[in-house]
C-alpha cells in the first residue's frame, strides 16, 4: 500500500474511528488480507465481513488476496477461520492458482494443507501447476500434491 493511501487510511481511523475500504468494492477484510494484517482481519471478521465473500470486480476473496501477495501467515489465519481455498474468481482462478503463478511456494503448501484442489482448471483450462511454469519449486510442490 502506498504511503498516501496509508496516510488517508490512518486519518480515517483517527478522525472517524473506522477503516474505509482502500479499493472500491472491497471490504476491510479484503484490504487486511492484501496488507497481511491479521489484527485488522480479526477486527473485520468481528464486525461481520464475510470470509468467503467476493468483493472486487474480479470476484476475488480475501484468501485470493493473501495468496496473490504471498502472505503466508494471513493465509493460515484465513484458512483457520474456514476460508474456502477452492473459490474461483471471475477468470476461474483459485487462491492456489494465484500463489502458483507468483511462485509463493510456502503459501501454496498452506493452501494444499487446507484442502485446496490442485486439479481445478481456470477458464483457460489451466491448473495451478500449469501457471507455475516459471517456478520449479512450486511445480514440484504441486506435482507432489497430485496436481
Amino acid at each position: 500500500m502506498g504511503s498516501r493511501r496509508r496516510s488517508i487510511r490512518l486519518l480515517c481511523i483517527l478522525v472517524c474511528g473506522l477503516v474505509v475500504p482502500a479499493l472500491a468494492g472491497c471490504t476491510n477484510l479484503y484490504n487486511a488480507a492484501l496488507e497481511g494484517s491479521r489484527k485488522d482481519a480479526r477486527a473485520a471478521l468481528q464486525r461481520g465481513d464475510d470470509i468467503n465473500g467476493t468483493y472486487t470486480s474480479s470476484r476475488r476473496t480475501p484468501l485470493h488476496a493473501a495468496a496473490h501477495r504471498g502472505h503466508r501467515k494471513m493465509a493460515i489465519f484465513l484458512c483457520d477461520e474456514n476460508a474456502d481455498p477452492d473459490v474461483q474468481d471471475l477468470d476461474g482462478n483459485t487462491p492456489l492458482h494465484l500463489a502458483a503463478r507468483r511462485g509463493h511456494t510456502r503459501t501454496l503448501y498452506i493452501l494444499l494443507s487446507a484442502g485446496a484442489d490442485p486439479k481445478i482448471r481456470n477458464k483457460n483450462g489451466m491448473t495451478a501447476r500449469d501457471m507455475a511454469a516459471a517456478h520449479p519449486g512450486t511445480i514440484d510442490a504441486l506435482r507432489d500434491a497430485g496436481g
